[in-house]
């Protein structure tokens, strides 16, 4: 396995959510999404379409695959949210 950096995420709410893409189509259910995990350091699944985590502050968080580089497949994503911690 091989890992790159693919990208990175911005906050300015302190808070990260995966969402699945037809869930974000109106702000209310984002926020909605993102309200109970605020103030609490891990998340919490909403009917299983979204998750969310508190990242302790702002900021941009690299996001780095890891993947079979003959296949290029990802098997996993990492959000870093403390530099040279992984």
């Amino acid at each position: 396995m091989a890992t790159a950096r693919i990208g990175s995420v911005v906050t300015d709410s302190a808070c990260i959510s995966i969402i699945a893409p037809e869930r974000i189509t109106n702000v209310d259910e984002r926020n909605e999404a993102c309200s109970p995990t605020l103030d609490k350091v891990f998340g919490q699944c909403f009917d299983d379409l979204a998750f969310s985590f508190g990242t302790g502050m702002d900021g941009e968080y690299p996001i780095i695959a890891t993947f079979d580089p003959d296949t290029r497949a990802i098997t996993a994503l990492t959000i870093q949210l403390i530099p040279d911690k992984i």
